[in-house]
């Protein structure tokens, strides 16, 4: 996955969570990308990590609810043509 893209983003308050998971994620061997989170879906200095695709996503919040991790929200990314829009996924 490149800079700039993934479908799903994981909202973490906190820099260092937002870190920690995307350190966690890669020893899992799931692709992911640790930036700040668009101001569009978190208005403070909140940190993302964005993940390809669904199934990755599942084992990401395994693993985030397994570490006991807090984060804000998770959203998926509509991207067309040069819009973005984020939709907010409710979990279960």
């Amino acid at each position: 996955m490149q800079y700039g893209e993934g479908k799903y983003i994981i909202v973490f308050t906190s820099n260092y969570h937002a870190y920690y998971i995307e350190e966690l994620l890669r020893r899992h061997n799931i692709e992911s990308i640790y930036k700040k989170a668009p101001r569009s879906i978190a208005k403070s200095c909140n940190s993302a990590v964005y993940l390809s695709n669904e199934a990755d996503l599942q084992k990401a919040l395994e693993l985030v609810r397994n570490g006991k991790i807090p984060f804000q929200s998770v959203f998926e990314i509509h991207r067309r043509d040069k819009q973005v829009e984020y939709q907010k996924v409710l979990l279960q």
